[in-house]
């Protein structure tokens, strides 16, 4: 395949005081939030009934959400739309175009 490593940008494998290496940076920090979240949400949910473990699990995610700490659907549009808006422009040959927020958010070409 083309690529081959990883990144050292987003992960590193760095010696520690414990044998082998160790997993450091940002790529490494988000798998590790999204699993540490998920493990969460399965061991506090566990063992209530249907309708508690829903409450339960609903707000977990909710917290999660306002946190920002990891990529989810109700955090995560404006990042969508920043790339949405990129593509755009680069399909359109380097056109400007506008990411308007109000109503339902959207991108759109500018209108000169």
């Amino acid at each position: 395949t083309r690529f081959n490593s990883v990144s050292p940008d987003f992960y590193q494998l760095v010696p520690w005081e414990g044998p082998g290496y160790e997993p450091v940076g940002y790529g490494f920090r988000s798998v590790a939030a999204n699993i540490n979240a998920m493990r969460r949400v399965e061991r506090e949910a566990a063992g209530l009934s249907e309708a508690d473990s829903l409450k339960r699990r609903q707000a977990i995610i909710k917290e999660v959400d306002e946190k920002g700490i990891i990529a989810t659907p109700a955090n995560s549009s404006i990042n969508e739309l920043v790339t949405e808006a990129a593509r755009m422009s680069i399909l359109s040959e380097g056109d400007v175009v506008n990411i308007v927020y109000d109503g339902h958010p959207h991108v759109e070409p500018r209108h000169r």
